[in-house]
């Protein structure tokens, strides 16, 4: 039996005696994009701050088996890769800089450190990611003259200079533009399947990449995902195939509505 790439088991989290997320388990299997769903207030970004490890929680988090936990925080950025809905820059930065700091994990694996030689093949990355994510004109620019969305674009470009196994994307297309949502979801799905040409070719085990996002656009959701995990007041609500999850009478039960009914009526306003 062929074990899972992330698993999740019973994981909770509490702020003070509020419980935020309660006892929710998944699994993630190879080459897989797992989308977290759920209304506001569900504990979706709080899970993936779980993964993260950027909030205390009960339970396990296991990486191929081994409890993340346990892992130091260099190992941890080769293997896990996070994009927040939010970022804080208060420096003038220039955007291929930030993009570089992708890096540093790499830089020290191989006994560099940050402000040493730069990792072999890090130009490379760099410029790669720059340029996939249509940013090369913006290279040399602030970070603080970026507009919402560029910041977005520019932190997962960052990302693909990781080049984590996994990715943990809350809310990836958050500030962006129906063009740049279309390339980003295009870009991860690349990514994906780079990760399978790239198992086949060298003939490697347990590089393969999985993606777990959190997503408000449920017909984005549906349109991609291989599972899903729908949210309801910190607890799993429901589990399973995006087709099993998203349907109209689970998603109604949760969101007190007809959200497929809605979705579609409100497509006809494009017809």
């Amino acid at each position: 039996m062929r074990m899972s790439m992330l698993e999740l088991r019973d994981v909770s989290v509490s702020y003070g005696q509020k419980k935020i997320v309660e006892n929710v388990s998944f699994s993630l299997e190879e080459g897989h994009w797992l989308m977290i769903i759920g209304p506001n207030g569900a504990g979706k970004t709080t899970l993936v701050k779980s993964i993260a490890q950027a909030v205390p929680y009960t339970g396990d988090v296991l990486l191929d088996g081994q409890n993340v936990r346990k892992l130091p925080p260099g190992q941890r950025a080769l293997e896990i890769g996070i994009l927040s809905q939010t970022h804080h820059i208060d420096y003038g930065f220039r955007v291929e800089e930030v993009v570089r700091m992708g890096r540093y994990a790499h830089e020290r694996s191989s006994g560099n450190g940050l402000w040493g030689r730069r990792d072999p093949g890090g130009d490379a990355a760099v410029q790669r990611a720059l340029e996939r994510t249509g940013l090369k004109e913006l290279a040399s620019c602030s970070v603080l003259t970026l507009s919402g969305g560029e910041m977005q674009r520019m932190f997962f470009a960052q990302l693909l200079v990781q080049d984590p196994r996994i990715l943990i994307l809350d809310e990836p297309m958050n500030h962006l533009d129906p063009e740049y949502q279309m390339q980003l979801i295009s870009l991860i799905r690349d990514w994906l399947e780079e990760g399978k040409e790239q198992d086949r070719k060298e003939g490697q085990i347990g590089r393969s990449r999985a993606v777990v996002s959190v997503m408000h656009d449920l017909t984005m959701a549906r349109a991609y995902g291989d599972e899903a995990l729908l949210l309801s007041k910190g607890h799993t609500a429901a589990y399973g195939s995006v087709r099993e999850v998203l349907s109209r009478k689970t998603l109604a039960k949760v969101y007190h509505t007809d959200v497929i009914g809605w979705q579609k009526e409100m497509m006809e306003y494009f017809e």
